[in-house]
């Protein structure tokens, strides 16, 4: 098969000049062309496969020219029959299938894709304001993981192809909402009357952040442009003076001649610079940490501070690596006393690091339920829209008495998290990504009064979940000689 994938909305096909019309299994009059394509008669009826959008009229086949078609559709025998073309009054239209139709169904697809590539299937293929094109997108970067914005800003940056500065504006603001901001995407382009920002963030601290992303420092920012972006929020009610700042995301490392350029206006202390790379490693840290206060007090470093007194910043450094340490040695529980029953109070012990294989097995539940999970933190994992939440814990093999034994913590932060959502999950992963539970969290409610708990030193309370292998299910402990529970049905079975 002849591919060109840098085509906007033109696939290919591996069929014969007419062939187009017999796979869709109707009569089809063609006329041959010099270029060695063939023109349909047929109006309304599918074509098999095809990512194609609006073309007039035209298949082109293996023997006719594959590369700088104008007004040429083909067809994809490798997508899906219903993901295909449809013929309207001559001309071929795509039918409706979204690019979040697409993730869902083949996401290993289309994450080998460069951006430019996904732009191309979404809507008409250019990123407009108002647009599907523009809509399908910022759906679709709600639901890819993390790892990928991090890619497609480096394409954004590196690679040049149209629309890419309007493309990193919709990414640096998913990574926006990824850092915990509730972000407002802005304009593509200015519009009289209208505020010209890429976006605005928003704190649950209400501080709003008036964000402006840039692919180079090569020309001149016009600090008062930016700041009068947040003159006119204030202005109209949206912002408060007093509560909001101007943030620069630029893709550069090297920005001294523009830090140089903000130190030196009069709007120096309202304004704060990052580069691209900065933002993506605080989202990253974010990911590493379940800690709510810590993870506030990261994203307050993209607000402007007076740091004379440098106290505040050391008390982040540590406060950030105690939580990292602490996440280490709390998500399994400690090893019981004894196969009889735990302490109520265990303090202090210390178990070996566990696994993290946390979000194969969020991607196991997510197929298996159809249900896009994004991570939100170290444990916590979300739906785009909110309506369902995940915490995830993990556990290696433990051999007790000869069985298999997994040991994990539940903590009131994660409870309180899932309390959130109107479906919880508490997802577990016993050994590896083989072998996951996936358990309702009003379930998991009904047992926490019969699990045992420890209470550390520092105040950090959790409840133990500790389960064994038995006759071939997977049995709960409960505390007080309370019979086990059989967590069997929660096992998660691969989709499809």
């Amino acid at each position: 098969m002849v591919r060109a994938p840098w085509w906007r909305g033109y696939a290919t096909t591996s069929c014969c000049e007419s062939e187009a019309g017999r796979c869709a299994g109707r009569r089809a009059s063609s006329r041959p062309t010099s270029a060695g394509a063939s023109r349909s008669s047929t109006v309304g009826r599918p074509v098999r496969g095809g990512l194609t959008r609006e073309f007039r009229g035209y298949a082109a086949g293996v023997g006719g020219p594959t590369r700088g078609l104008r007004g040429y559709a083909a067809v994809e025998h490798d997508v899906s029959p219903t993901e295909g073309i449809y013929w309207n009054n001559g001309i071929a239209r795509r039918s409706l299938v979204s690019l979040i139709e697409l993730w869902k169904k083949s996401p290993d697809q289309l994450t080998v894709k460069h951006l430019h590539q996904i732009i191309a299937f979404a809507g008409e293929g250019k990123l407009r304001d108002g647009s599907a094109t523009s809509s399908e997108f910022r759906s679709f970067l709600l639901q890819v993981p993390s790892s990928m914005l991090g890619r497609f800003v480096d394409e954004c940056l590196n690679a040049s192809f149209p629309d890419s500065g309007f493309a990193l504006q919709d990414v640096i603001n998913e990574v926006g909402r990824r850092l915990g901001f509730v972000v407002t995407n802005g304009l593509y382009q200015g519009r009289q009357g209208q505020v010209g920002s890429d976006g605005l963030w928003v704190l649950p601290t209400q501080h709003a952040v008036v964000v402006e992303a840039k692919t180079t420092d090569a020309y001149r920012i016009d600090t008062a442009r930016l700041a009068g972006y947040r003159k006119q929020l204030t202005s109209a009610g949206t912002i408060k003076e007093e509560a909001s700042s101007v943030l620069l995301v630029v893709g550069r490392k090297d920005t001294g001649d523009l830090e140089a350029q903000i130190r030196g206006s009069r709007y120096a202390w309202e304004i704060r610079l990052i580069s691209a790379d900065a933002l993506l490693r605080l989202m990253k840290l974010k990911e590493t940490l379940d800690d709510l206060a810590t993870i506030g007090r990261i994203c307050e470093i993209l607000i402007p501070r007076e740091y004379t007194r440098l106290d505040d910043i050391v008390d982040l450094v540590f406060s950030t690596a105690e939580e990292v340490q602490q996440e280490d040695t709390e998500e399994e529980a400690e090893k019981p006393e004894d196969e009889v029953g735990l302490v109520e109070q265990v303090r202090s012990a210390r178990p070996a690091k566990p696994m993290a294989f946390h979000e194969a097995c969020i991607s196991l539940v997510s197929r298996a339920k159809a249900i896009p999970l994004v991570r939100q933190s170290r444990s916590t994992f979300a739906a785009p829209d909110g309506t369902v939440r995940a915490v995830c814990a993990v556990s290696k093999v433990h051999q007790s008495q000869g069985r298999e034994s997994y040991w994990f913590a539940f903590h009131p932060q994660q409870d309180a998290y899932l309390e959130g959502a109107a479906n919880g999950l508490l997802v577990l992963g016993c050994g590896g990504p083989e072998m996951v539970l996936a358990i309702p969290h009003r379930t998991v409610r009904t047992w926490l009064g019969d699990l045992w708990t420890t209470e550390r030193d520092n105040g950090r309370r959790y409840w133990h979940i500790r389960l064994h292998a038995a006759g071939g299910k997977l049995m709960m402990d409960r505390s007080d000689g309370k019979s086990r529970v059989d967590l069997s049905p929660f096992l998660v079975k691969p989709a499809g």
